[in-house]
C-alpha cells in the first residue's frame, strides 16, 4: 500500500519483447483458426452417409421446405422415415417447389442412408 509522502518508483513501460510478440501473435492466430474451424463444423460433410444406394417408397404425412434442408416425413409400413433432401436454394433451383408435393402423396426415393 501507498501511503501519501511515500516515494513510488517509476518504471517505464517496455515495449514487448520479440519472444512475446510472436506468442500473442500465436494466440490471435489459434483465436481465429478456432473461429473459423468452429463454423465449418457446424456444417456437416457425407462422411456419416453410406456409399450404397438406398430406394425408399412410401407416403408424405409431412413436410418441411425450408433451412437448413428441406425434409420429408414418409410412412413405410408403418415407419416414419425423416428424408433430408437438398438446401432449400438447390432445390429451388432444381424445380422442386411445395406444389409439387402434399401430404398423401405416394413417393419413391433414392438416396444414402445416415
Amino acid at each position: 500500500m501507498v501511503h501519501k509522502g511515500d516515494s513510488v518508483e517509476r518504471r517505464r513501460c517496455e515495449p514487448f519483447t520479440e519472444e512475446a510478440q510472436k506468442f500473442r501473435y500465436l494466440a490471435a492466430a489459434a483465436i481465429l483458426f478456432g473461429a473459423l474451424a468452429s463454423s465449418a463444423i457446424a456444417h456437416h460433410g457425407w462422411g456419416g452417409y453410406t456409399s450404397a444406394d438406398f430406394t425408399l417408397t412410401g407416403t408424405v404425412v409431412d413436410t418441411h421446405l425450408g433451412n437448413p434442408h428441406d425434409r420429408l416425413t414418409v410412412e413405410v409400413d408403418g415407419e416414419m422415415w425423416n428424408v433430408v433432401l437438398s438446401p432449400p436454394d438447390r432445390s429451388r433451383r432444381a424445380g422442386f417447389n411445395d406444389s409439387m408435393i402434399k401430404v398423401g402423396d405416394t413417393v419413391t426415393m433414392l438416396g444414402n442412408r445416415h
